[in-house]
C-alpha cells in the first residue's frame, strides 16, 4: 500500500497511513523528499566518490581514478579492482576496530535529509514530537551482487538476511518505540533487490536471531522462524525514488 504525502493532521492519508502500519507492521509514503534534496545528496556521493578514487589511485590502490566515468560505472569500476571502499561512503562508524582514521561520512547533504521537515512530519504521525536518531543508521549504497568480493559481502552491500531491528539493537530498546525508516535515493525495486517484509509479523514478539553464514556473520532469524502469527508469507516492498518505507521495530524484513 502506498499513501501519497504524510502530515501531522488527521487527514485521510495520515489515517490510512496509520492504520496499515498498525495492522501490518509497515507502510510505503511515496513522494517524501524533493527531487532539491535528492539531487543535493547525489552530488554529494559523487564528490565523496571523487575523492577516496583520487586517493586511491594516488597511493597505488587503483589502476586508474577513472574521472571520465559516471557516478555508477565509477564505483562499479572502483569495486571490481577489490580496494574497500564502504565504510569511505557510510554515516555511522563500525562495530569494532574504530581507530582515529576511520573513515565515515559526514556532511550537510546527508543533515538535510536526516532532518529534513516532510520526513520529520511523517516520523511524528508514527511517535510524536519528540524525536531521536538512533546510532543504528547507514547510507547503503547497493551494488550489482556479483561485482562484491566475497570477503565484502555482508548485510550493508548484498542481500540481507531475515531479521527485526529490535533483535540487533541492545536490550535499551525493547521499551523504546522505535520506528525504522528506510529512504529511496533511487528507485528500489524487484529486479535490483529492494526490501521484503511479513505482513503482521510485529504481533508475534521478537523471534531468535543467530549469526548468519556470510563473513560478517550478521545476526538473522533462521527459516523457521520466518512468518507471521496467522500465517502471513512475505512480500517485496518496492519504494520509488523520494519515498519511504516505514517499519515497526518488530517486523520481520529482508532484501533481495
Amino acid at each position: 500500500m502506498a499513501n501519497e504525502g504524510a502530515t501531522t493532521s488527521a487527514s485521510p492519508a495520515t489515517l490510512a497511513m496509520k492504520q496499515h502500519f498498525d495492522a501490518c507492521g509497515y507502510v510505503v509514503v511515496e513522494g517524501l523528499l524533493d527531487e532539491s534534496t535528492l539531487g543535493a545528496i547525489e552530488d554529494d556521493y559523487a564528490a565523496a566518490l571523487d575523492a577516496f578514487a583520487e586517493d586511491q589511485f594516488a597511493a597505488g590502490r587503483l589502476s586508474s581514478s577513472y574521472a571520465h566515468l559516471p557516478f555508477r560505472q565509477r564505483l562499479m569500476k572502483v569495486i571490481a579492482e577489490g580496494v574497500n571502499w564502504s565504510q569511505h561512503f557510510d554515516i555511522s562508524l563500525p562495530h569494532s576496530g574504530i581507530r582515529h582514521d576511520t573513515p565515515i561520512h559526514t556532511s550537510e547533504a546527508v543533515f538535510n535529509v536526516l532532518t529534513h521537515p516532510r520526513l520529520l512530519d511523517a516520523v511524528e504521525a508514527f511517535i510524536g514530537p519528540e524525536i531521536l536518531c538512533n546510532p543504528i543508521q547507514h547510507v547503503r549504497i547497493k551494488p550489482p551482487e556479483d561485482l562484491v568480493p566475497l570477503n565484502q559481502r555482508g548485510g550493508l552491500l548484498v542481500r540481507v538476511g531475515w531479521h527485526q531491528d529490535q533483535g540487533v539493537a541492545l536490550p535499551e530498546v525493547d521499551q523504546t518505540d522505535m520506528l525504522t525508516v528506510w529512504l529511496a535515493i533511487t528507485d528500489a525495486t524487484v529486479e535490483n533487490g529492494c526490501l521484503c517484509v511479513v505482513p503482521g509479523s510485529h504481533r508475534a514478539g521478537l523471534s531468535p536471531h543467530c549469526p548468519g553464514a556470510g563473513p560478517a556473520g550478521d545476526l538473522q532469524i533462521p527459516s523457521r522462524f520466518v512468518g507471521g502469527r496467522d500465517g502471513a508469507q512475505p512480500i517485496a516492498v518496492p519504494v520509488r525514488r523520494g519515498g519511504a518505507l516505514f517499519m515497526h521495530r518488530l517486523t520481520q524484513h529482508a532484501s533481495l
